[in-house]
């Protein structure tokens, strides 16, 4: 009976943590999906370059290359 028990408990724990997985996932990827973000678009002499700001995020700016 114990076993029973902990057997029925360990699926019950089990499929709620790969729904709630599963549902969060779903939340970013529709949230990615619905944004309208783009990269900004440069012209000719500059090149699009990732940079990280001070705050540790991710920030794009068009740049000139370095001459050689």
């Amino acid at each position: 009976m114990k076993k029973t028990t902990m057997m029925l408990a360990a699926a019950v724990t089990a499929t709620l943590t790969f729904a709630a997985t599963a549902q969060a996932e779903n939340f970013f990827v529709g949230l990615l999906r619905s944004s309208s973000w783009q990269l900004p678009k440069c012209t000719a002499p500059e090149i699009l370059t990732q940079f990280t700001d001070r705050s540790g995020n991710i920030v794009f700016r068009c740049v000139k290359p370095a001459s050689r």
